[in-house]
C-alpha cells in the first residue's frame, strides 16, 4: 500500500486540512481518500494519525487482508518541521495499528518531500541530457 499525506494550512487560520490517499490494489489503480480538519499550530504537523488507520481498514475490506508493506509519501514538510515529522508521524501511524483486534506489524517506510525543492529531470538517449532546469517550469520539446 502506498499512502500519500499532505497538510494544508492557510496563513492566519486556526485550522488546517489533512488529506490522505492510499492505493487499494497491487497495480495501484484503485485508491481510497479521506480528509480531516485539525487545529493548527505554528508548525504544520499532523495531530492524529488515527484517521490514517481508516485507510488500512479500507484496504482489508477490499482485499480480505491487511497490507504487509506500507510506504508513506509525506508532502509539504518545511525545514523547521522535518525532524518532528520524521520522529512523530511514523510512530503515531504504527501506534494506530494497536486498535486492530489482532497483532499487526507491517513494514512501514517513510518518504518525506520538502517544500521549495529544486527538481531536475534528465533523459537518456545516447547521452545524458538535462531537460528541466532549476525552478524554470520548462517542459521538454521532444
Amino acid at each position: 500500500m502506498i499512502v500519500g499525506i499532505d497538510v494544508y494550512r492557510e496563513e492566519g487560520k486556526q485550522t488546517s486540512v489533512v488529506g490522505f490517499v492510499a492505493t487499494m490494489n497491487e497495480t495501484f489503480t484503485e485508491w481510497y481518500s479521506a480528509s480531516a480538519m485539525q487545529k493548527s499550530t505554528h508548525r504544520e504537523l499532523m495531530k492524529s494519525m488515527k484517521d490514517a488507520f481508516k485507510l488500512v481498514m479500507q484496504f482489508k475490506a477490499k482485499n480480505g487482508a491487511l497490507p504487509e508493506k506500507i510506504i508513506i509519501y509525506r508532502d509539504g514538510v518545511s525545514d523547521g518541521d522535518l525532524k518532528q515529522v520524521e520522529k512523530i508521524e511514523p510512530s503515531d501511524f504504527i501506534e494506530s495499528f494497536k486498535s486492530y483486534s489482532v497483532p499487526y506489524n507491517p513494514m512501514v517506510s517513510l518518504i518525506i518531500v520538502q517544500k521549495q525543492i529544486n527538481t531536475e529531470v534528465f533523459q537518456y538517449a545516447n547521452k545524458l541530457t538535462k531537460i528541466i532546469g532549476k525552478n524554470t517550469g520548462e517542459m521538454p520539446n521532444n
